[in-house]
């Protein structure tokens, strides 16, 4: 009875000692998966906190960006929607990849501390020594201005974005109205100018002829006694030349005045005396028939 008693609770030992080692087993494998477990999320935990990621082409391509041009400042004086322009070079390795860069406003001040967004996009890939060029439509007065983002990991600085910022385009149309009120000023003044010397031009002129004529007058009122002596003498002159002129024609001739007269006379009555014979011998004619 005691051995198969025994041989009973052995056997029943035995199930417990193969079970207790299964378990040991078992939790010894989950410690060990745990540990693993969590060196690598504190790994990951370690990194996230940090803001660091990288992965594979991640890093920084070699590139450098920046804006061609030494002005500060551009002013821009007209009132009509302007298109400001920028030239981006890359002064480094070619880009692999893309980047950023926005537009700043603001109606006073300076945009790169007090502006507000109004414009963004994306700059494709640029390869090395080569220019793009930036643009946008201002449609308000005041001042504006770009800002790109270097690559990622620009100078080995992987924590943050080096920013680029352009110089600063100050639209002004004011200005532009005053300038043009100006120019119409210095036109019109100019006109009135131009005016005013060809009226005394033409006014010399004037006087130039008014002073002509009255020397002309006072030099034909010199010449008017002359002209009246002159007048007075020249009839008898002429009168006595008439007549000696007749006198020598006379002489010539060898005839009387007169003459001429009383022969056409004598000629016409002789006429008239023939007609009257005439006529009377006409009549007598008739009679006897």
């Amino acid at each position: 009875m005691r051995y198969l008693r025994s041989k009973k609770f052995g056997k029943k030992y035995k199930k417990l000692l193969i079970l207790t080692q299964i378990l040991t087993i078992w939790y010894a494998t989950l410690i060990i998966v745990g540990t693993l477990t969590s060196n690598t999320f504190a790994y990951l935990s370690d990194s996230d906190s940090t803001n660091i990621s990288i992965s594979s082409g991640s890093w920084w391509d070699g590139s450098d960006l920046a804006f061609m041009g030494k002005k500060e400042t551009e002013n821009i004086k007209k009132c009509d929607p302007i298109e400001i322009r920028i030239d981006l070079e890359n002064k480094g390795s070619s880009m692999i990849g893309t980047t950023e860069y926005e537009v700043y406003f603001v109606d006073n001040g300076n945009p790169k501390e007090n502006g507000s967004r109004v414009a963004e996009g994306v700059i494709q890939p640029i390869e090395s020594g080569k220019t793009v060029t930036l643009t946008y439509l201002t449609e308000e007065n005041g001042s504006y201005i770009f800002k790109v983002f270097q690559r990622p990991g620009y100078n080995d600085n992987y924590e943050e974005r080096k920013e680029l910022w352009s110089k600063k385009f100050m639209i002004n149309c004011n200005a532009s109205m005053t300038e043009k009120e100006m120019n119409e000023d210095n036109t019109i003044s100019a006109n009135d100018k131009k005016i005013s010397e060809e009226q005394t031009n033409e006014q010399e002129v004037v006087n130039e002829n008014q002073k002509n004529k009255k020397e002309s007058e006072s030099i034909e009122l010199d010449a008017i006694p002359d002209k009246i002596e002159k007048e007075n003498e020249t009839p008898v002159d002429s009168e006595m030349d008439n007549n000696t002129t007749k006198t020598e024609s006379v002489e010539n001739s060898g005839e009387k005045p007169g003459s001429n007269k009383n022969e056409a006379v004598e000629e016409k009555e002789s006429t008239t005396q023939n007609d009257k014979d005439n006529e009377v011998i006409e009549s007598t004619k008739k009679g006897e028939e």
